[in-house]
């Protein structure tokens, strides 16, 4: 359909009458077509519609289907990139058979596009070293190494990828690690908006599935910033991994929300030779094997030394924000991961410690950090 701008009557032609009734006529027809436009976005209520095509697939339950968007989150190494090896070598197996583990598997073969904008191309290569490991024939997989570019250009870069091999094959997977690298401002809601409807509008465009790698926030699990918050209410499905509380060498994938089936968690770990491999179970939890975490497991340098980095930045604290602040410095400095509950424990230990000292009254009080505690 030509647009409407386009349809202006040529000036040149205005002297034969037919031929300017005729675009008088085209033009008010463009204008109708176009008030009718959202007639083309009805849904047929009394029509059947059929499921999208499956992408991949998880023993019998699907995974990603095609003309959809999904999301991959969790915390800094906590084994996304291990799972998308995964997935990407099941998506290239296309159903043959070559992967002997069984858990995910795709239909059908198609081109695999890998977008790639945080490692650079020696660690790009190396994770395409690990999907050869599990699935040698990568000769549809097209991996791009984004890292040098602004974030706009690497969306226009993907727009021109998939498009390019669209038009030579079928695209079935497209992998995008990570999609905070194509904002300029992961808080910024219409820049969130936009990138995520354009995500969708490609996924529909070149019938393809186009899955998003995202760190979570550090106080909590959600997928960060604004264009975290898009990404899930638009995915169709928000795959969590965590590490396992107990095995350092272990990571749990869990369907965190689903518009399907969601799947039953398992793991994924590294062979000798460092290629991701899948484990159906998920070993359990002893909580009478696991310490309770509590303030008097640490010694008071160490105390010290995490309340120097909580206060590092900020002189004086509201409570909240001491909370939150205690909680981010132990996962960041001792691996430690509790909630608020726990950081009110510390809070207290500190006090008695006289690390750090509250000043003013409510709801003016603030903590600041001892500093005449030093030694």
């Amino acid at each position: 359909m030509r647009d409407a701008v386009e349809l202006q009557p040529q000036h040149e032609n205005l002297e034969n009458p037919i031929t300017f009734i005729n675009e008088i006529n085209n033009f008010k027809q463009a204008i109708v077509k176009k008030d009718e436009e959202h007639l083309n976005h009805l849904i047929d209520v009394n029509k059947a519609y059929l499921k999208p095509p499956t992408c991949l697939e998880m023993s019998g339950i699907t995974l990603f289907t095609r003309g959809s968007i999904s999301s991959i989150i969790g915390k800094a190494k906590s084994g996304k990139t291990a799972l998308s090896v995964r997935l990407v070598a099941a998506a290239l197996d296309g159903g043959r058979g070559a992967i002997d583990d069984g858990l995910i598997s795709a239909p059908e073969k198609g081109t695999v596009i890998f977008f790639d904008t945080e490692q650079g191309a020696y660690y790009g290569s190396l994770t395409v070293s690990n999907i050869k490991k599990i699935h040698s024939d990568c000769s549809a997989l097209k991996y791009y190494d984004l890292r040098e570019h602004h974030p706009k250009k690497r969306l226009e870069l993907m727009q021109k990828a998939l498009e390019y091999w669209s038009a030579k094959d079928k695209v079935s997977l497209v992998v995008v690690d990570g999609i905070k690298d194509v904002v300029f401002d992961i808080n910024n809601p219409e820049e969130a908006t936009t990138t995520i409807t354009e995500l969708m509008r490609l996924s529909v465009k070149y019938d393809c599935h186009i899955t998003s790698i995202l760190h979570q926030n550090k106080g909590d699990n959600n997928a960060r910033g604004h264009i975290g918050t898009e990404l899930t209410n638009k995915s169709e499905i928000v795959i969590a991994v965590s590490k396992h509380e107990v095995r350092d060498d272990f990571a749990i994938i869990s369907a965190e929300y689903s518009r399907g089936l969601p799947f039953n968690d398992f793991g994924i770990t590294r062979d000798e030779a460092g290629t991701p491999i899948f484990e159906k179970q998920v070993p359990n939890v002893s909580r009478s094997k696991v310490p309770m975490l509590t303030p008097s497991k640490f010694e008071l340098i160490i105390h010290k030394e995490v309340a120097s980095y909580v206060f590092s930045e900020n002189e004086g604290l509201r409570y909240s924000d001491l909370k939150s602040d205690i909680k981010l410095a132990f996962e960041e400095l001792k691996g430690e991961q509790f909630g608020d509950s726990k950081a009110k424990d510390f809070i207290r230990h500190w006090q008695n410690e006289n690390i750090i000292l509250q000043k003013g009254e409510t709801p003016h009080t603030k903590y600041y950090l001892n500093d005449e505690n030093d030694n």
